[in-house]
């Protein structure tokens, strides 16, 4: 870091002096100061980003005003396939997700439910719209579409709209109230944004590490740091044990970012709840979780790093552990996303507004992790069941039995089905059909509309490829379901010495190799009151490369392992060693975390360390 300090004041010496005494190049960097505020103007000036900056812009929309007489909960979770939350059985897991299957039990589910799109930008306004994308792109902004849920019921019903992705509604007071009350209007969150990602863009490696994270939100860089994993007052906002856990939430200080807007929804609905027509509410919710960059452990912790390896350009390479590794970051965050929702139950409850509501949570679209296929692309996926396979539950005012309804559901009936719940009709056409009814025709083939540039593509999947449980099997042999309490730390085949304790193997004085630590592992290992990081991350030397088989290395904390992971290559910057430490592990001494490297079969192995550097 000194080193890259001086050579940047050389540098900067030597800039200085070849500008002072050249004048032609005084001209032509005087000309060029005026670049960025040209490119600034133009990029202003085109359609869709002066609608989405000025919201005044905003276009008309179908509204009507009636009597509102039911109250509407929605809550749109971001990324969310539906076999995450399955068990061996097929139903929901309770043991990990315990909100979810409440709601599940007083509910209707659709487990035959699917997307029309594996974008967010398509999805959402086929939510709001209950209509089917179009081949060309729009930003998902009201001006774009007018006639939508909160828009047309904005004369009728308070709303109580969180929308971080889309523009559906503009309150009277620009951007704030859909972002929330504390957050700045949209032109002064774009210059906030943009010099957020210059500094990252001009400042040396070392001093980025200071700034709010990009990576981990669309929006907002600045605000989301304070609680991704840079809560003020947190230490770097990497996990320690329960109990600070609990301490911290009393105090509010290591909350999430998503944490925080589940909060605010929540304030909202209750605080709606005591006017004196609390039907004339319609709470609706867009959450980035359990979306991806997957930066929480379950107890809603954050933690670094949060690089996804082995994903290039959103297409996982072909070594099946980079996409398990990320799998299973993906359903522990999905943790996070069901302990909110159960909060939200709960609220709904304590309030009166559970069984008279009528409640919808859904996701737009999913996620895949299998090697050498895209994450969140439907173009030849031979998994397109991930992408479009997502939760729906509906439950209806007074409902208090649960309903699996097998029909071919998309999520363009939604709008449909809320208007014939509350008995009005919409001002527009829609493509979906109400599921409160028995109306809707099959579809044993669904339209899907693949996001891809220039133009959407769009696919034909039929319908049968929802019920395939290829997937649903991966995952349970990796993880198994709620009922293997370690399976999302120990991750089958890797898993069989874990929880062994070193007395009794053959553990070697001789070095296998060294580790280089991963920097935000050595910052976290070298502070005051070091722990366990919740992540480890580490370049692996060796000095001999082992035969016939992937390096495997152990993490021992104490006088146990804790854990085992391969050593496999990424890409060609050599043998990586990702890992997520359990839970018990992560009040101790980070003097206590040491490495192996395992050979030989689990039982008989030869453990042999490998230093950190």
């Amino acid at each position: 870091e000194g080193l890259a300090l001086v050579l940047a004041l050389v540098a900067s010496g030597v800039g200085t002096w070849v500008y002072r005494t050249t004048p032609s190049l005084q001209g032509l960097l005087g000309l060029m100061a005026a670049v960025p505020l040209v490119f600034a103007a133009f990029f202003l000036a085109a359609e869709d980003i002066r609608r989405l900056v000025w919201t005044g812009d905003s276009g008309s929309g179908a509204s009507a005003t009636f009597e509102a007489k039911i109250p509407i909960v929605m809550v749109i979770f971001d990324e969310l396939p539906l076999s995450s939350l399955l068990d061996e059985k097929g139903g929901i897991d309770v043991r990990r997700y315990p909100a979810f299957a409440d709601l599940a039990s007083h509910s209707t589910w659709f487990p035959a439910a699917s997307s029309v799109s594996d974008r967010t930008t398509e999805a959402l306004p086929a939510i709001m719209t209950g209509r089917y994308p179009t081949l060309e792109p729009r930003l998902p902004i009201r001006s774009n579409y007018p006639d939508n849920l909160l828009t047309w019921l904005d004369d009728s019903y308070r709303l109580n709209a969180i929308e971080p992705r889309t523009l559906f509604h503009i309150p009277d007071e620009g951007r704030g109230d859909a972002a929330g009350e504390d957050e700045p209007a949209s032109f002064a969150l774009l210059v906030s944004d943009v010099g957020v990602v210059y500094l990252h863009l001009v400042l040396p490696e070392f001093l980025r590490d200071e700034l709010p994270p990009i990576t981990r939100t669309w929006v907002g860089f600045g605000q989301a740091s304070a609680g991704a994993g840079g809560a003020a007052g947190a230490p770097e906002g990497l996990a320690q044990s329960e109990e600070k856990l609990r301490q911290s939430r009393s105090r509010r200080i290591l909350m999430s970012g998503e944490e925080r807007i589940f909060e605010r929804f929540i304030r909202r609905l209750e605080e709606s709840a005591a006017e004196p027509n609390a039907a004339a509410g319609f709470h609706f919710l867009h959450t980035d979780l359990p979306h991806g960059p997957w930066h929480l452990l379950p107890s809603g912790e954050g933690y670094a790093p949060i690089e996804d390896y082995g994903l290039r350009v959103l297409k996982w390479e072909k070594e099946p552990w980079w996409s398990l590794d990320a799998y299973r970051r993906h359903l522990m965050q999905l943790e996070v996303a069901d302990r909110l929702l159960g909060e939200l139950l709960e609220s709904m409850r304590r309030v009166g507004l559970y069984g008279s509501s009528l409640l919808i949570v859904t996701s737009d679209h999913g996620a895949s992790f299998w090697p050498e296929h895209y994450l969140r692309s439907l173009v030849r996926h031979p998994h397109p069941e991930d992408l479009i396979g997502i939760p729906l539950f509906i439950k209806s005012p007074g409902q208090v039995r649960a309903q699996v309804d097998r029909r071919d559901a998309e999520i363009i009936d939604i709008a449909a089905t809320i208007a014939d719940v509350i008995g009005v009709e919409a001002p527009w056409t829609m493509d979906g059909c109400s599921l409160a009814s028995n109306t809707c025709e099959p579809r044993p083939i669904r339209k899907v509309f693949a996001s891809q540039k220039p133009l959407n593509l769009l696919l034909e999947i039929p319908s049968e490829m929802l019920g395939r449980g290829i997937t649903l099997a991966r995952k349970l042999e990796a993880f198994g379901s709620g009922t293997r309490v370690d399976g999302l730390y120990n991750v089958a085949p890797h898993a069989g010495l874990a929880g062994r304790p070193l007395a009794g193997l053959r553990v070697s004085d001789e070095p296998a190799g060294k580790v280089v630590l991963d920097r935000h592992v050595r910052k976290r290992m070298e502070a005051d009151d070091a722990r366990v990081p919740a992540r480890f991350v580490g370049s692996l030397a060796l000095v001999r490369e082992p035969k016939g088989r992937e390096p495997r290395v152990a993490l021992v904390v104490g006088d146990a392992i804790a854990t085992v992971v391969p050593a496999p290559l990424v890409g060609k910057e050599g043998r990586l060693v990702s890992a997520m430490l359990p839970p018990d592990t992560l009040a101790r001494p980070a003097k206590e975390l040491r490495l192996y490297l395992v050979e030989g079969p689990d039982r008989n192995p030869r453990l042999r360390p490998l230093p950190f550097e």
